[in-house]
């Protein structure tokens, strides 16, 4: 049995330093740079966050499937900060 029903689909989105840190990366086994090496690198430094994106998932893996992909997650984005601003408004 999974430890979560969550997966990590590859939606990522970095702040400047991430440049810097790739530089300081040493391929894997397999001989690639591997994306967990940078995301570990902010979770040393406490400074990796996360959302759970609830709906729907897909691929983008074509120009027209990327579209799809990032009106998705930008519409879910999106409703996501207005949920949050309504709810520091309410308080």
């Amino acid at each position: 049995m999974p430890a979560s029903p969550y997966a990590v689909i590859g939606v990522y989105f970095y702040d400047g330093t991430v440049f810097e840190r790739v530089r300081t990366l040493k391929p894997s086994g397999r001989g690639e740079f591997e994306i967990t090496d940078v995301n570990n690198s902010y979770i040393s430094e406490g400074r990796l966050s996360h959302d759970i994106i609830e709906g729907g998932w897909t691929d983008a893996g074509t120009f027209e499937s990327l579209w799809r992909a990032t009106k998705m997650v930008r519409e879910k984005v999106l409703i996501a900060e207005e949920l949050k601003l309504a709810a520091a408004s309410a308080r």
